[in-house]
């Protein structure tokens, strides 16, 4: 009744989809992509990115044909093998890499530009009575610097920038990673993840407190030693640069536990989460904690990190108000009149701060 048709398909159609299909696979397979020259006797090989059809299944190919047949693995700009079980952050994530290296730093435009910005929200803030501090969470890389055997710049990082900046306008500025050397034999950040562990968020909690005990000496702050905390160790950790290397693996999951806490967590949200918010867990936009046996109110503007030593702070205020978001809402601001805002970005976001709109 209807007749068979017939394709007939041209050798140039058949070599132009085998093309299409699996070149992706075959540049990465032989290191084929960004080469970025870091200095005269350093280079960094960085893979395509790009995103798409069959991704997924085209890489997991990928990293199975160059661990069993190579004896490599593949090695991307998003998250590269340091070797010994670590992993660290490379540039796709706001150029961390070459900044923790201190290869790229602001321009003197942007320094003008992030001054003006900051003398604006100190100013505004001084009318309020509000005290501001600024703190950066160091990179893995920045604090772990072997992990990548790559040159160091001479010249200021980012963050020493930001630093000095902070110094001139009179504004609080705290490295929170400046007391890790103290602990050479802790280990402070996961190893097959970006962010700290609770190691880490401690060693920095401390180091915010020593700048608050200085700052109001007449308030009465925990002193808490890690030594004195209930440590755990569990192997459930998945980090998320393995994860993004398509490595199945778990590593030891450090926990620190006060013994007690008079800290309770309210539920209720009195903040309207904002429009195209760029966080997908719109439920840890606004956290808050009530502390009957301590005084003065804290706002934290804040990210990821922050959440590991968020446990010791709110021990030591009457109220904690966490806000998940590098916005400076003035009108937030206004609505909880806090005694004391400490604004806190991990140092490959440093940027940030250079959105005036944000400002």
């Amino acid at each position: 009744m209807f007749a068979k048709r017939k394709f007939n398909y041209s050798s140039k159609f058949v070599t132009i989809t085998i093309v299409i299909l699996f070149s992706p696979l075959v540049l990465s397979l032989f290191n084929l992509g960004i080469q970025k020259t870091i200095n005269n006797k350093e280079n960094v090989r960085l893979s395509f990115r790009d995103s798409y059809v069959g991704r997924e299944v085209l890489l997991n190919l990928n990293k199975s044909i160059k661990e069993k047949l190579f004896n490599s693995q593949l090695i991307r700009d998003r998250a590269i093998d340091a070797k010994n079980g670590w992993y660290v952050v490379g540039d796709a994530f706001s150029n961390a890499l070459s900044e923790s290296k201190g290869l790229l730093v602001f321009s003197p435009n942007e320094l003008n530009d992030l001054k003006t910005i900051l003398h604006q929200r100190k100013s505004w803030l001084d009318q309020q009575g509000i005290k501001f501090y600024i703190s950066i969470a160091p990179n893995k890389l920045t604090t772990y610097d072997t992990l990548i055997p790559i040159t160091k710049n001479n010249r200021l990082k980012k963050m020493q920038q930001l630093d000095s900046l902070c110094q001139q306008l009179g504004i609080p500025f705290i490295n929170l990673g400046h007391d890790f050397e103290k602990y050479p034999d802790l280990r402070l950040f996961h190893k097959t993840d970006t962010h700290w562990n609770d190691q880490g968020a401690f060693i920095a909690y401390n180091t915010v407190i020593n700048k608050f005990k200085k700052d109001f000496p007449n308030k009465k702050f925990k002193d808490f030693k890690i030594e004195e905390l209930q440590k755990t160790i569990t192997r459930t950790l998945q980090g998320d640069l393995t994860k993004m290397l398509k490595i199945d693996t778990k590593e030891e999951f450090i926990h620190l536990k006060l013994d007690t806490t008079f800290a309770k967590h309210l539920k209720e949200k009195k903040h309207q989460i904002p429009e195209n918010y760029w966080k997908k867990e719109v439920e840890h936009y606004e956290l808050r904690y009530i502390n009957d046996k301590q005084t003065k109110k804290l706002l934290v503007f804040r990210d990821s990190f922050w959440g590991y030593c968020n446990p010791f702070f709110i021990e030591n205020f009457n109220e904690t108000l966490l806000i998940w978001d590098y916005v400076f809402d003035k009108e937030l601001v206004k609505k909880e009149k806090p005694d004391i805002i400490l604004y806190e970005l991990v140092e490959r976001n440093i940027d940030y701060l250079l959105d005036s709109k944000k400002y």
